[in-house]
Formats: structure tokens, C-alpha cells, sequence
């Protein structure tokens, strides 16, 4: 996938349903934001959050070596408010979008993931353009990661 391409492009969502299955692609589109609901509202899954938790914090910063790193607005970087506007993107009509798991360069060519895409009326990213929360789930619906981008980053125009 050439790099000037969104993460959640369409053409990376045929791709990865082409390797996962339809019905597959379906079940975790189904499923994973009420899974991911359910973690930030539980109790006793703390841990699982704790653990997302610390690949999110990067985005709390710049991290050197990363060209394509977002970093979080400064509200965002509380942990509880971080974890109210995912279970917001979650629970509430958003953009669900199969891709794959990115490299240390930002590319998309790891495992499928699901991504659910959310936009949002103030940005949540540093930048004024970055009203876009993507949240990352893996291939069995697990919360993995969660960032900041921009609607064109996001495949959203």
C-alpha cells in the first residue's frame, strides 16, 4: 500500500477481508465495540485496560523515530477522559473499517485489525485538523491502541 494512502482505506478494508473471510470480517465489525464498551465499563477488567493503556500513552508525546506519531490534545492525556471519548467512539454510530496492524513506519502490514473511526466536533489530537479518534482493535476484538487523526488520515475525506 503506497503511504500516501489513509490507514482505513477501503481498498486495505477488500484486502484484508479477502484474507480473513466475509463472515469473519462481519462478526468482529458485529462485536468488538460493545467487547470494547464492555472493557471500559466492567469491573475487573482493569488490567486489559491498563495494558492498552500503555501503547495509548504514546500518544501522549512525541516519540523520536516515528515520523507519523499523533499526539493526544492535552485534555485527552487524562486517562479517565481518554477513556470516555473511546467508549464514546465505541458505543455511538462510527466508522468500522477492517486494516491491518501498522509498523514501526506507520505502514500498514501486520495482522487484520478492526478500526473504528470516529469524528468528533472539537479536534483531540494536538493539531486543529485532528477531530478524529481511531481506535484499534486486534483480530479477536481486543482494544489495542487508540489515536488522534486528521478525517483524511482517518479515510474520511
Amino acid at each position: 500500500m503506497p503511504p500516501d494512502q489513509p490507514l482505513s482505506s477501503p481498498a486495505m478494508e477488500r484486502l484484508v477481508i479477502q484474507e480473513i473471510g466475509v463472515k469473519l470480517a462481519g462478526i468482529l465489525k458485529e462485536n468488538t465495540p460493545g467487547r470494547i464498551c464492555g472493557l471500559l465499563t466492567a469491573k475487573g477488567r482493569s488490567l486489559e485496560w491498563e495494558t492498552a493503556l500503555e501503547h495509548i500513552s504514546e500518544h501522549f508525546g512525541p516519540v523520536p523515530g516515528k515520523p507519523k506519531h499523533s499526539v493526544f490534545c492535552r485534555k485527552l492525556r487524562n486517562p479517565d477522559t481518554l477513556k470516555d471519548y473511546i467508549k464514546r467512539a465505541a458505543s455511538a454510530s462510527s466508522t468500522l473499517r477492517m486494516s491491518k496492524l501498522t509498523d514501526q513506519t506507520g505502514q500498514p502490514t501486520g495482522a487484520p485489525c478492526l478500526l473504528i473511526i470516529r469524528e468528533f466536533r472539537e479536534n483531540v489530537g494536538e493539531h486543529p485538523d485532528q477531530t478524529c479518534l481511531i481506535v484499534v482493535a486486534d483480530f479477536q476484538g481486543k482494544l489495542i491502541t487508540a489515536f488522534p487523526a486528521t478525517r483524511t488520515q482517518a479515510g474520511l475525506g
